[in-house]
């Protein structure tokens, strides 16, 4: 099929993980003009068509009677790593415009089109936490793309990390790929590991954004968003270029949204709070949080 390579202002929500990007996503993903990658993209990320039943998902009795089976939005990897051999990277470690192929270009140009054209819509969104250390390499295939970073205290995040079952096996970027499960086995506590991650993976988005400018990069506090997720949604639909209506009022509504920043005190001694602190600061205290 035909796909128009003319796309306009992708949009890319980026940030640690464990910083909220989720939530974010899965709301946006609402919008009546936004495409998406699905857990069915995952599933089959050879088949754009699965594009087409995205529709599902903003049906609000199909989400809360048979949630099973439906599309919902999704990093899918599997989906990046079909433009090899520069995205199927081992360690998915930091890409910039250097890395960029032709081929994985045309590649992933192909791609988004075909889901904005399967999809119906007019704009495309993906969040993935890998993307947050490839912002420029993105930002040489899609000059005019938007990104949306979220931050999150970093006491709660490295606590979110050490609760996530995929954490002990994780292969840590920024620490030569170790995981977590070997640190703690060379006798050595895991919340610096996670410290340590949070720190490496906000301070390159920081960088990055440099090559971007002030109008094609925002930020978004986890915080902010709990307290007054309306207005955050509609600040972030305006630098997108997007409609604040009825319609994605509506969906964004059905959402539950708490914050869990308190979960962290449970969790750690005083001690490692105090590690926590050696670490991560004085990135931490230039972005407010100081305590």
């Amino acid at each position: 099929m035909h796909v128009d390579l003319q796309i306009d202002r992708p949009i890319f929500i980026v940030g640690s993980g464990r910083s909220g990007t989720t939530i974010l996503y899965n709301i946006l993903c609402g919008h009546p003009d936004l495409a998406w990658f699905s857990n069915h993209s995952q599933r089959w990320p050879r088949y754009p068509q699965v594009a087409w039943l995205s529709w599902l998902y903003t049906v609000e009795s199909l989400r809360r009677r048979s949630p099973r089976g439906l599309p919902i939005p999704a990093e899918a990897h599997a989906v990046w790593d079909y433009c090899k051999p520069v995205l199927d990277s081992p360690g998915d470690p930091p890409l910039t415009e250097a890395d960029v192929t032709p081929e994985a270009e045309a590649c992933i140009r192909k791609i988004v089109g075909q889901y904005i054209r399967y999809q119906g819509k007019s704009r495309f969104i993906n969040k993935n936490t890998r993307n947050s250390r490839r912002i420029r390499f993105l930002n040489r295939i899609f000059d005019d793309a938007l990104f949306i970073h979220v931050i999150r205290d970093p006491r709660a995040t490295i606590n979110s990390f050490l609760e996530v079952g995929f954490w002990p096996d994780l292969k840590i970027w920024c620490c030569d790929k170790i995981t977590p499960r070997e640190w703690e086995g060379q006798g050595r506590d895991p919340v610096i590991l996670a410290a340590r991650l949070w720190m490496k993976n906000v301070q390159r988005v920081l960088e990055d954004r440099a090559v971007l400018g002030k109008d094609r990069y925002i930020e978004v506090r986890y915080e902010d968003f709990m307290a007054r997720p309306d207005d955050v949604l509609a600040a972030l639909l305006d630098f997108a270029g997007l409609r604040w209506n009825d319609r994605f009022r509506s969906f964004a509504s059905t959402f539950t949204l708490k914050s869990m920043n308190f979960k962290y005190k449970a969790r750690f001694s005083e001690e490692q709070l105090a590690e926590i602190k050696r670490v991560v600061q004085p990135l931490a205290g230039s972005l407010g949080y100081d305590w």
